[in-house]
């Protein structure tokens, strides 16, 4: 692949000897991923179920190299299902410096597509909340997307300038992910159209966007919170000149140091032009080094707090409308799901806590349950994606090698020698990846069009 000349001459003073090794990387495929979702499984469980050879990545212990002979990932009715999320490796790093723990209260500030969040949302285990903010309308739409098929509950999705966020919010936050918009060299070889928007002009004002934001991540974190901010770029400016202005504007930060193992650590010609920084604490990542390239810096706002105590939302539906949410969970459900259902116009979610604070711009809190229509509960595809430990009155379960599956996928109805009438379950080898309504032996289909198969 071609490469821009000045970037190459960039990269050369910075990597020296190392640099014949980077420019090496350009002749070959990228580098793919997936990551595990521990909501719905373990990765050891995975391994055994897994129709591809998986290669653990060393940037978090749910990661795995996919290898190139790899094909239908996105389209296997484990993708669809929510068992694994596909992701480049080396952006699996900055999550796990945010030691996220269940039942904190984390912000995921620059959110879509929702690789990150969910990362997040699975190492809360169901326990505290997540809000995950992307400024960018257009784009919320595949971070809901993601968030529903990973079955990630405690979750608020907001559509908010992190300015915005900020101000609404306050500093409430005890984890702060600040994943900014750059200028993509660690995708050269991912996406092509990242070498042809590259330009030195394009990096210096990457920077400036990257301390406007990193700003608003500031005011987010409460005292003794971690804030970790991360690119998918190699370019100083955005990453340890960026830190670096960071520790000098905001002094109630600490810097500290990142993982060892993987990568390397700051030093020598990437610390040029800083002065708060120390040497040897944040992390890079080439692809010489096992992912596409990605930066990470973490920090930790000086002081103490208690931790975070998240209420139970309350319940504000009418008589009639919680008798219509009984009689579909109880006619779905052996196990009645946790959580809260509210209201949302006529639309139902499931919650499983309440925000501290009041966010405008937010587009969804919890997992769809349904829609109300003239009194009547229709279920959504979410309801069903967000179950795991098969707690279902019944369903129909279709082996990954029955064609049925393929039609399910398509949209189209189903032949079924089950009795009876009523919302279906659709498993998959026992997970669930939709619903469709059972009549006369044929189930009505009901997976989302967006998501169909073409036949």
């Amino acid at each position: 692949m071609a490469v821009n000349e000045d970037f190459l001459k960039r990269m050369k003073a910075l990597l020296g000897a190392e640099f014949p090794a980077l420019y090496h990387c350009y002749g070959h495929a990228p580098f793919r991923g997936l990551r595990v979702n521990t909501l719905k499984i373990l990765p050891e469980d995975f391994e055994k179920l897994s129709p591809w050879p998986l290669e653990k990545t060393p940037f978090c212990r749910e990661g795995y190299y996919l290898p190139d002979s790899a094909q239908g990932v996105g389209d296997h009715p484990f993708h669809r299902a929510g068992l694994i999320y596909i992701q480049e490796p080396s952006a699996m790093s900055a999550v796990p410096e945010l030691d996220v723990q269940p039942g904190q209260l984390v912000c995921d500030l620059c959110a879509a597509p929702g690789g990150k969040s969910t990362q997040i949302a699975a190492l809360l285990k169901g326990q505290g909340l997540l809000v995950s903010n992307e400024f960018v309308r257009a784009r919320t739409g595949a971070l809901l997307g993601n968030l529903e098929r990973m079955g990630a509950v405690n979750t608020v999705v907001t559509s908010l300038r992190p300015d915005r966020l900020a101000q609404a919010a306050g500093p409430i936050f005890d984890r702060v992910l600040c994943d900014a918009p750059c200028s993509g060299e660690g995708m050269f070889r991912k996406e092509p159209a990242a070498v042809d928007d590259w330009s030195e002009q394009a990096v210096r004002a990457c920077a400036v966007r990257q301390r406007e934001i990193l700003a608003s991540a500031a005011a987010l974190v409460k005292p003794g919170g971690i804030l970790v901010y991360s690119t998918c770029t190699f370019a100083p400016e955005e990453d340890e000149q960026t830190a670096d202005w960071f520790l000098a504007s905001f002094p109630e930060f600490e810097c500290l140091s990142c993982r060892t193992g993987f990568g390397r650590l700051s030093e020598g010609p990437f610390l040029k032009d800083t002065a708060c920084l120390p040497a040897g604490h944040t992390l890079r990542v080439f692809p010489m080094d096992g992912g596409e390239g990605h930066f990470v810096a973490k920090f930790r706002r000086r002081g103490e707090s208690e931790p975070a105590v998240l209420s139970a939302p309350a319940c504000t539906l009418t008589g009639q409308e919680q008798a219509a949410v009984d009689a579909l969970f109880d006619g779905l459900f052996t196990e009645r799901p946790g959580g809260t259902v509210c209201r949302n116009g006529d639309r139902l979610t499931l919650v499983a806590a309440q925000l501290p604070v009041r966010l405008p711009g937010v587009l969804r809190q919890g997992i769809p349950v349904g829609t109300l229509r003239s009194g009547r509960l229709i279920p959504e595809h979410g309801l069903f994606l967000a179950q795991t430990g098969r707690p279902f009155a019944r369903a129909l379960d279709l082996p990954l090698e029955d064609g049925r599956l393929n039609l399910f996928f398509q949209g189209q109805e189903l032949e079924t020698d089950l009795p009876g009438k009523g919302y279906l379950p659709v498993l998959s080898g026992g997970w669930p990846v939709g619903f469709g309504k059972l009549s006369g032996g044929r189930l009505k289909n009901h997976y989302p069009k967006g998501l169909r198969r073409k036949g």
